[in-house]
């Protein structure tokens, strides 16, 4: 198959949450309804959280952080590439025995 052993071995410890998961708690699906209702019954947070998810993007690039391309969501991801290549290069070489960075 071309996949690798490697791959397969990983795919066998990191999936199975995915693969063997259950249906949704009958407290979670409680949980989602009330939310629901919430968000019906008071559309007023929804348009406090846009603001807040606004005014955060604003922030974090006015500090120099990057906040990808976010649009219209309350999910902000901070992006750090250069700071975790750099931070995790020294396990990887530890792993390794290579003494190249990068």
């Amino acid at each position: 198959m071309g996949f690798g052993w490697y791959r397969i071995e990983y795919l066998k410890y990191t999936t199975p949450g995915f693969l063997y998961s259950v249906g949704m708690t009958p407290a979670n699906a409680a949980a989602a309804l009330a939310v629901l209702e919430i968000m019906q019954r008071e559309p007023e947070r929804l348009e406090k959280l846009r603001e807040n998810a606004h005014f955060f993007v604003e922030s974090a690039k006015a500090r120099g952080l990057n906040a990808g391309l976010n649009h219209d969501t309350p999910i902000v991801p901070i992006i750090l590439c250069p700071l975790l290549r750099e931070t995790l290069c020294v396990p990887s070489n530890w792993l390794t025995g290579s003494s190249k960075r990068g």
